[in-house]
């Protein structure tokens, strides 16, 4: 339940400590929007993989339990103010920047370069999936049990998980990988994980982006969009 219907969108601000925790200037932050009115406030997309999955130099993560107490303190100043918050997880993929990640290659479904940050990339592994699965649903609980009102999942956007999606960046012969069902599979894993890690009743949103607007080349268009989201609600 919300005080109003007013909702702030996810927005990176490069506020955070440069080690991943909550800084006084996020809580300002955040906090000013909730006082001044903001009903419901989404955070910046938080990290889930620390070692290879940071987007930025100053970005709030949520990939370890020593970023708990952090997020308790936004938390409890949003509500102080009597408005809710949900923190926005993911993992940037090929998009994010190697220099920021011990100079590996990005984490992606296949090596396929991104055309924007032209950084080097590297196919995960069956099992490298397997634990990233992992890691957003312990990082959606590490939300639930700093006191955040729900969780959003960034499937959009080109990041990680609109990579699975995609036969455009997508070109896996695993079970990840091949039809519309292999490339869903990422997402739906997470999905269901948050679900069994905490509740039912805990909010869980899921950002896409149903339509990439690719032509010429195998790509997620509305119609995938459409499905992806029914598929999603049957989870």
């Amino acid at each position: 339940e919300l005080k109003n219907r007013v909702v702030m969108s996810p927005m990176g601000n490069y506020l955070a400590n440069p080690d991943g925790t909550v800084s006084d200037a996020d809580v300002a932050f955040y906090t000013a929007r909730a006082k001044g009115g903001v009903g419901l406030i989404f955070t910046e997309c938080m990290i889930v993989d620390y070692r290879r999955g940071k987007g930025n130099t100053h970005q709030i993560a949520a990939a370890d339990d020593r970023y708990i107490p952090g997020l308790k303190r936004l938390a409890d100043s949003i509500h102080a103010h009597d408005a809710r918050i949900i923190g926005q997880i993911y993992h940037p993929g090929r998009q994010g920047v190697s220099a920021i990640n011990e100079n590996l290659p990005m984490l992606a479904p296949s090596v396929t370069e991104c055309g924007v940050v032209h950084q080097p990339t590297a196919a995960m592994t069956t099992r490298e999936v397997e634990d990233m699965v992992a890691k957003f649903v312990a990082a959606a609980l590490r939300l639930k049990k700093a006191g955040l009102d729900g969780v959003e999942v960034h499937g959009a956007h080109g990041y990680l998980v609109n990579e699975f999606l995609s036969p455009y960046t997508n070109r896996r012969e695993d079970r990840y990988g091949g039809s519309f069902e292999n490339r869903l599979r990422f997402l739906a894993e997470i999905v269901e994980g948050i679900r069994r890690a905490c509740g039912p009743d805990f909010p869980l949103v899921v950002r896409l982006s149903v339509d990439e607007f690719v032509e010429g080349q195998p790509s997620l268009k509305l119609e995938d969009g459409v499905r992806i989201a029914q598929e999603l609600e049957t989870l």
